[in-house]
């Protein structure tokens, strides 16, 4: 069952336009859901780094992300990074891709985070992640 998200209007919204979006939390609480639900499967291209064959690919050759995205046909707008703490090293593509052409890609980053307690502190491999403000 989906039940509409805070996260969604802000995230669907044109303000949210033109930005890389982190989309991070716990596991199994749904960012992948509501992303795939605001997202056109047709002009969306999901890559899925909980797939170890996959994950593995990237962490060998994380240059192979930009030429992969670099080479999508024009009709593919937004791109979905799925477990993006498994390979931090795609973060500097991402990086790149983003300043060659700010309106090329919306890009969208979904990370897993372990929650350190109450203290307000969350911990992940990723290094994008924000430290919560708890």
């Amino acid at each position: 069952m989906f039940f509409l998200r805070f996260a969604f209007g802000p995230l669907s919204s044109r303000v949210s336009r033109n930005k890389v979006r982190l989309v991070f939390g716990a596991r199994q609480t749904g960012k992948t859901e509501l992303l795939r639900r605001i997202l056109p499967a047709e002009t969306t291209f999901y890559l899925d780094l909980g797939v170890t064959s996959t994950r593995r690919r990237y962490e060998t050759d994380p240059s192979a992300f930009g030429r992969e995205a670099r080479a999508l046909p024009r009709r593919t707008r937004n791109i979905l990074v799925d477990e993006i703490q498994k390979v931090p090293a795609l973060l500097d593509e991402v990086q790149n891709l983003y300043d060659e052409a700010k309106t090329r890609f919306q890009i969208f980053l979904t990370g897993a985070v372990r929650h350190g307690g109450c203290g307000g502190s969350l911990r992940t491999s990723c290094p994008a992640a924000a430290m919560c403000s708890g």
